[in-house]
């Protein structure tokens, strides 16, 4: 095994069997270099919408006319024009003179007058009519109706036949063009009600590949959408932000469509990380998000490839005002399909913000929403950063086993255990160590009482873990402890009693057969899970602990009962409030954090490394690293259970995240009666060496840059990426072959840093 002392960064030798080989080298110097170890490596990978593809060679990029719009209104930035008969709307971006629109004609050849209607629209809506079945309806001079005020247009819709009514308004701004709903204006005045509304549904849209570019979409790490010809889809995209509501949302809804996703790479759909879109015409060229200031618990992110209904590449964002669920009326979940009889209450606000020029991509707009949240206090630097690389260690403490009567504890991983890999990665040159106990409370991870306070461990009392907790202190790292409020097995909780489920039984997600004997996954009413929260962590802070929080980054539902309602919004101002109350006493760790928890996050787990791969995501891009480097420390999801290639070592590197593991003291055949049946390769003895190859190498490239904000990334050939910090540059090479950028070798799976002066170097293969 091959490690890194701090400082000199020469090499220590260790033990031989290890599954990277690593070298480094400064400029000019000899390289040191150790036998390789064969491995898992695809290099045809990067072919796949799991990597970023370089930008194809293509030409200008054509804006749609004037001809036929009246201006509206105009300022340093943008000029703004309408067309009065049916409401399109034009916007000229005056650095470039780029001018943006939905279609290029009143009804195009390619589009019925229904169609055409729709994608000419301000805004529009679907609407249920009194059978509970929805249709859309777009706006035109008939039913809509403005007037404007300096920078400001304020307008009224009226569905005549629907006898539904709304108002809304578009100002010019600094940042664009700002859309705002009041949920208050929205009068509904016979048996029709209002589903969902949403401005602009085909602004930006392009007919197949007639234009360069494609759509952003912040779904996992972010992926690209690019033009190309209309295909067959039997789904396009449609996502909640901030993920399913599980009190109201079908299970179908919620699980997706599988056949519309590559199935080679099958893994969970990843939620939207960020409530915003974009689309790109011509790449560095011509540009804009769309970003969600107000409304996020109730928005959703529809985007239709071309070939799906239309041939028009199209995103939008739909906010819910109602939605059909399935309303249960007995305990065994049965229900009927309900139009959700009290709506949510909206008050949206979204703005259209035109990048151009080398801002004119994915990277010019994760940049603006870094800086959007830079000036809403979300979002700070770390502060100290940190002297070396974190490396996260998840210990699985105990899990619920099954008996030929009843249940009992199984022990997976014993505290002398814990402290001697604690003791054998520090002495290899590991540093930074974040340890986190999971299953640590009397009853293990599936089986200890989610609302009871929790000063019981599987190892004694809390004082049990008091030298480790010193101890890892002492080498600059931190212990935590693993709270999962939200979610819970049949026996953790009350389920059926007080605590109940705020679910229909339609969304129960079902277990896999290994866990059956444990029942199905249920979600605690939000004021519970959160009460007990509350009553439990602050115990544990003042103990010293720090805290590793699952379930609350990023499930959010509501509570719909027939006399109670708690909102999606409610919620979240709940789970807000109660983070920031934690927070007071150090920042927390996170698993999968929503953007409202940003402000209390200094350690992000598990963050996305790829997209859901559905058939018309063409790329993988590192969106949302982009927005936090710099502002916590992001962790990758387990190496050893998922993330473990060397390509996925390499794109560590590449995205600027750290290395995690899930590990246990016994084999994974020990567990398998446990509710942890399902992990396959977490024993300590089997990964230790691989963990100090895999912190040195990736430490060896990304220590120069810690703390710093991404400043620019760029793919200048297939399967290698150039990114920029302010202290220099990391070039990720995937390819097998050496190959040449900017006059620098990067040899064959490998990645690089530069600062223009020195060069360190590290390899997988």
């Amino acid at each position: 095994m091959w490690g890194f002392r701090k400082g000199t960064r020469a090499l220590a030798s260790g033990a031989v069997a290890a599954l990277l080989a690593v070298f480094l080298v400064q400029a000019e110097e000899t390289p040191a270099t150790a036998d390789p170890v064969s491995f898992r490596y695809n290099a045809k990978e990067v072919y796949s919408s799991r990597y970023t593809q370089p930008e194809p060679v293509a030409g200008e990029a054509v804006s749609l006319g004037l001809e036929g719009f009246k201006p509206l209104m105009e300022n340093d930035a943008l000029a703004v024009y309408i067309r009065e008969e049916t409401g399109a709307l034009r916007v000229c971006d005056k650095a470039t003179g780029y001018i943006w629109g939905s279609l290029a004609a009143d009804q195009p050849e390619d589009l019925n007058k229904t169609w055409s209607k729709l994608g000419n629209s301000l805004i529009a809506a679907d609407i249920y009519n009194e059978d509970g079945n929805s249709k859309s309806y777009g706006t035109d001079a008939e039913n809509l109706t403005w007037t404007v005020s300096g920078d400001t247009l304020r307008a009224h819709v009226a569905w005549e036949e629907q006898q539904i009514e709304l108002d809304f308004t578009m100002a010019l701004t600094q940042e664009g063009l700002r859309f705002t709903l009041d949920g208050d204006t929205i009068q509904e005045n016979g048996e029709y009600r209002l589903g969902t509304v949403y401005f602009l549904p085909f602004f930006g849209s392009v007919a197949e590949d007639a234009q360069p570019g494609y759509m952003f979409v912040p779904d996992g790490s972010g992926s690209l959408i690019r033009f190309q010809k209309a295909r067959n889809y039997l789904q396009g995209y449609e996502k909640r932000v901030y993920g399913p509501d599980y009190g109201t949302d079908p299970l179908e809804s919620i699980q997706g469509l599988e056949s519309t996703r590559t199935g080679e790479y099958m893994t969970e759909e990843e939620f939207l990380t960020a409530p915003l879109f974009g689309i790109v015409h011509g790449t560095g060229q011509n540009a804009f998000f769309a970003l969600v200031e107000e409304g996020g618990a109730y928005a959703k992110l529809k985007v239709d490839p071309a070939g799906l209904i239309t041939n028009y590449h199209r995103a939008y964002m739909a906010f819910v005002y109602r939605q059909t669920y399935e309303q249960p009326f007995n305990r065994d979940g049965e229900g009927i399909q309900t139009v959700q009889p009290t709506p949510n209450r909206l008050k949206v606000t979204m703005t259209y913000r035109f990048l151009h020029g080398e801002d004119a991509d994915y990277v010019g707009m994760a940049k603006g929403y870094r800086s959007y949240l830079k000036e809403q206090g979300c979002l700070g630097s770390l502060k100290p950063p940190e002297m070396a690389m974190p490396l996260q260690l998840d210990f699985l403490s105990a899990d619920v086993q099954k008996e030929f009567i009843g249940t009992s504890v199984n022990k997976a991983t014993s505290l002398a255990e814990i402290k001697d890999t604690v003791e054998q990665l520090a002495g290899q040159g590991a540093q930074g160590l974040r340890v986190t106990l999971l299953g640590w409370q009397k009853g293990g991870q599936n089986g200890y009482d989610k609302t009871s306070s929790s000063t019981k461990t599987v190892y004694g009392g809390l004082s049990s873990l008091d030298s480790l907790k010193e101890r890892l202190t002492e080498l600059g790292g931190r212990l935590s402890l693993w709270v999962s409020p939200f979610t819970a097995r049949e026996g953790q909780a009350d389920i059926h009693g007080e605590v109940g489920i705020s679910m229909s039984q339609s969304a129960v997600i079902k277990p896999s057969a290994e866990e059956t004997f444990l029942g199905d996954i249920w979600y605690l009413k939000p004021a519970v899970g959160l009460e007990a929260l509350q009553r439990q962590a602050p115990l544990l802070m003042e103990e010293g602990f720090g805290l590793a929080l699952d379930d609350i980054g990023y499930l959010l539902y509501g509570e719909y009962l027939e006399d109670h309602v708690v909102t999606r919004e409610e919620v979240r101002e709940q789970i807000v409030s109660t983070a920031a109350g934690l927070a007071e006493s150090g920042k927390l760790t996170m698993v999968r954090p929503a953007d409202y928890l940003y402000p209390y996050v200094d350690s992000y787990l598990s963050i996305p490394m790829v997209s859901s791969q559905y058939l018309f995501q063409t790329d993988t891009v590192p969106f949302l690293q982009i927005v936090l480097s710099g502002s916590m420390n992001l962790f990758a999801p387990y190496a050893n259970l998922s993330f473990f290639s060397g390509a996925d070592i390499l794109k560590m590197i590449d995205y600027n995240c750290y290395p995690s593991f899930l590990l246990t003291g016994k084999d994974n055949y020990s567990l398998r009666k446990t509710a942890s049946s399902g992990y396959r390769s977490t024993r300590l003895e089997d990964w230790n060496e691989y963990i100090v190859d895999a912190y040195s190498l990736i430490s060896s490239i990304l220590e120069p840059v810690m703390g710093q904000e991404i400043e620019s990334r760029a793919v200048p050939r297939r399967g290698v990426a150039k990114t920029t910090y302010s202290s220099g540059t990391i070039y990720v090479n995937y390819n097998t072959e050496s190959v040449e950028v900017d006059g620098l070798e990067i040899p064959g799976a490998s990645a690089v840093f530069t600062d223009g002066t020195h060069v360190i170097r590290g390899s997988v293969a």
